[in-house]
């Protein structure tokens, strides 16, 4: 399949630390357990996007940076592939997100910084805001109560 792995074996399976190169070109270097992606390492996709943190079989799990290739990044909670649990993206116009996360959606308590300076705190579900929360306009206005 013209996939490659450099490393530690147990039992006929990749276990312990190895370097498995896929053959679109992307790369894994970190830890394997019963021949899957677990435990700490880093993976530099193809298109030259990179994770680096936890792994659960195969899976984006625990904590861990992800650098997307237009410079856009996350760092916080991964489960499932997903970002889930608390966490920051900044985007490269200086959007930025800190707060909870569920499912890869803003979901539950968070602050959200606009490239104009404004700024939103207070809930979020579905990945909008939703609930009371507070926005302050870069003008300085600000308003306060149940967002919908």
């Amino acid at each position: 399949n013209g996939n490659r792995y450099e490393g530690e074996w147990k039992n006929d399976e990749k276990d312990g630390q190895g370097i498995y190169i896929f053959a679109d070109g992307g790369r894994y270097e970190g830890e394997f357990k019963n021949d899957l992606m677990t435990g700490n390492g880093k993976r530099v996709y193809k298109d030259g996007e990179i994770y680096e943190g936890n792994w659960k079989d195969n899976e984006l799990d625990g904590h861990g940076t992800y650098i997307e290739a237009n410079g856009n990044r996350y760092e916080g909670e991964w489960k499932n592939d997903e970002f889930d649990g608390h966490g920051t993206y900044i985007w490269v116009d200086g959007t930025r997100y800190e707060g909870e996360w569920k499912n890869d959606e803003k979901d539950g308590q968070g602050i959200y910084i606009f490239a104009d300076g404004g700024r939103y705190e207070g809930e979020f579900k579905n990945d909008l805001m939703t609930g009371n929360g507070k926005r302050v306009y870069k003008d300085g206005e600000i308003y306060e109560g149940n967002w919908k």
